[in-house]
């Protein structure tokens, strides 16, 4: 029987994972929460980078990581009403070019900024995505 529910799900996850918006959005939502966890964990690793960076342990730790938090949140819900994407999509994008702009201010190598650099580009194609979605 073609209407059994596991027909109807593979066919809904084939149509939407087509969907250069969707995946770039899925793809963003892991890179934003391994990121994250360390932050809001309060992990070394997240306090050595705040140190490196010359940023406030506070601030990077809560601050950045409840930002990333919340832009996972906007994200995702982004993928089912196009206004809340934009907005999160865009915020993560002045996340990641303040992000950038940390790693070159120390003088670190462009390799040190690439998961930002990464995350641009993923932001520039949900937000393409979510334009073309509106002009259809």
């Amino acid at each position: 029987m073609d209407d059994e529910p596991s027909t109807v799900i593979s066919l809904a996850v084939e149509k939407h994972m087509s969907d250069p918006r969707v995946v770039a959005s899925l793809c963003l939502t892991v890179v934003l929460a391994a990121a994250t966890v360390p932050n809001l964990l309060g992990s070394a690793f997240a306090t050595k980078n705040a140190e490196r960076l010359g940023i406030s342990t506070g601030l990077y730790l809560f601050g950045v990581g409840a930002s990333r938090g919340l832009a996972i949140v906007g994200v995702v819900v982004g993928l089912f009403w196009w206004p809340i994407g934009v907005v999160a999509a865009g915020a993560v994008a002045l996340l990641m070019i303040a992000a950038v702009g940390a790693h070159w201010r120390t003088g670190e190598p462009v390799s040190k900024a690439l998961p930002a650099v990464i995350g641009l580009v993923l932001i520039a194609v949900v937000i393409a995505g979510q334009v073309l979605m509106l002009t259809r």
